[in-house]
């Protein structure tokens, strides 16, 4: 039987759910949300129509919709920066534990 040598990796020690591309995406998502509904009804209706077809009840959807994405976004911003910390932490006892001996613990 062969024997695995262990060789030193730096991986991190948790799994990232990409929480960080997560909330780009989400606040991305809200910002264009936001832009996108009175844009595509509220301009190009006026321009083409002359009229505007904005729908108030319509716009507040749409706005709670992205307020709600761009809050997602933030929350999982901050759930990230807390795994980034998380990982330093523990590198950092990673590195501290092999240089006590072990009559030392």
């Amino acid at each position: 039987m062969k024997k695995r040598m262990h060789t030193k990796k730096s991986t991190h020690h948790f799994q990232d759910f990409h929480t960080g591309f997560l909330s780009k995406v989400c606040i991305f998502l809200g910002i264009l949300f936001i832009i996108s509904y009175p844009l595509i009804w509220g301009v190009l209706t006026y321009a083409l129509n002359g009229e505007s077809s904005l729908d108030y009840g319509k716009l507040a959807g749409w706005s709670s919709l992205s307020i709600i994405l761009i809050v997602i976004g933030i929350i999982l911003y901050f759930i990230h920066l807390q795994l980034l910390k998380l990982d330093e932490i523990t590198e950092e006892l990673h590195s501290t534990d092999h240089d006590v001996n072990s009559k030392e613990r």
